[in-house]
């Protein structure tokens, strides 16, 4: 309903004495935002920042996010464009899709998850490099006069 006083407002600011085509009021509904207030060219703004300043964080989880659901939204669109070779019309309707099930998700009473940082590996004891034990080799052979 949100949307729709979203839209209303818009119908209402403009200075044409007639009402608009179906197709725009619906257009001026989605840009509102929605229940997250996120339009679908934010959030492709938003993707675009972090894949062209992505350099510069060692990782994505670091970025400066707007709202922790960009952060959900990005990594998942940024997987399927680059699985998928998206145009970037392709990109806006799959950033779309995606903005419209975390919608979904929120006014279903399901919170956003934080942007959390992905446990690591287990370090692994590799023990001594090959030239480690080579060094190792030549130290002995020296040792016993043997260099």
């Amino acid at each position: 309903m949100a949307q729709v006083d979203a839209g209303m407002r818009i119908a209402r600011r403009q200075e044409r004495p007639f009402l608009p085509s179906p197709g725009q009021f619906v257009a001026w509904c989605k840009q509102s935002g929605g229940a997250l207030g996120i339009t679908v060219d934010q959030v492709i703004a938003e993707y675009w920042d972090w894949r062209n300043r992505s350099f510069e964080f060692i990782s994505s989880e670091q970025f400066p996010w707007s709202q922790p659901v960009m952060y959900h939204i990005c990594v998942e669109l940024r997987h399927r464009s680059t699985e998928r070779q998206l145009t970037n019309g392709e990109l806006a309707r799959e950033a779309g899709d995606l903005l419209d099930m975390w919608e979904k998700r929120v006014t279903e009473g399901k919170p956003v998850p934080p942007v959390r940082r992905a446990l690591a590996a287990p370090a692994a004891d590799h023990g001594p490099t090959p030239i480690q034990l080579l060094l190792a080799k030549f130290n002995r052979n020296k040792s016993n006069g043997m260099v």
